[in-house]
């Protein structure tokens, strides 16, 4: 979630479309039998071509899209009651025009802007929201008991910058801090809660081993 606007556009004409699909096929398949296409594409054929993808994105279903600014606000007071009151607002009068809900909001690492968004979309508190994210990442709900919630994304470049720099205050060691931080990036991308409880004991057992071997 950010700053921006709606910009009323979803993709270009079918005929570019049709233009473009046939170029991009061409350059597939001379990338698969090892020959290098030199085609310069201008700024303008850049820009149809991701509203093409993005086009086709949408049709299946939105996935793998990436987040929307719709509007933006300007405050100079970045706290938890003139986020939710602003994004309340904009629910209000989202509902004016549909009665699609908001699948997903992302936002950067902020806690003002977590428990904004979870007050104004799923009327929840950060508490009851990691309390639903551990039963869902444990499986003990279906999607059907789920999804009529909001899910809640933070920016993961965002976190990690955090972590890193919260291990870079605690050690000076320069190998153990980038461990740590590729150990954590692996926790993002991990998919199960075996795969995550794999990595975080592993990287418990070398960071313990690393304070017990100083205090020694």
């Amino acid at each position: 979630m950010g700053n921006g606007w709606w910009n009323g556009s979803f993709g270009p004409s079918n005929e570019e479309c049709s233009h473009y699909q046939k170029r991009r096929q061409q350059q597939r398949m001379s990338s698969q039998s090892g020959l290098e296409v030199d085609d310069h594409l201008s700024d303008e054929d850049i820009e149809i071509n991701e509203a093409e993808t993005e086009e086709q994105n949408l049709q299946r279903g939105g996935q793998q899209v990436p987040p929307l600014p719709v509007c933006e606000m300007l405050t100079n007071e970045h706290s938890i009651p003139p986020i939710t009151f602003w994004l309340m607002q904009f629910l209000r009068k989202l509902s004016q025009y549909t009665q699609i809900k908001v699948h997903q909001v992302e936002t950067d690492y902020s806690w003002a802007l977590f428990q904004s968004v979870l007050l104004s979309f799923n009327k929840e508190t950060i508490v009851s929201y990691l309390g639903r994210a551990f039963v869902i990442c444990s499986k003990l709900k279906s999607w059907k008991e789920i999804r009529m919630f909001t899910v809640l994304q933070i920016c993961s470049a965002h976190v990690l910058k955090a972590v890193a720099q919260s291990i870079g205050r605690k050690t000076a060691d320069k190998g153990l801090k980038e461990f740590a931080s590729f150990a954590f990036a692996r926790l993002q991308n991990a998919t199960s809660m075996t795969t995550a409880l794999t990595i975080f004991r592993s990287l418990f057992g070398i960071v313990t081993h690393s304070i017990l071997k100083k205090q020694r």
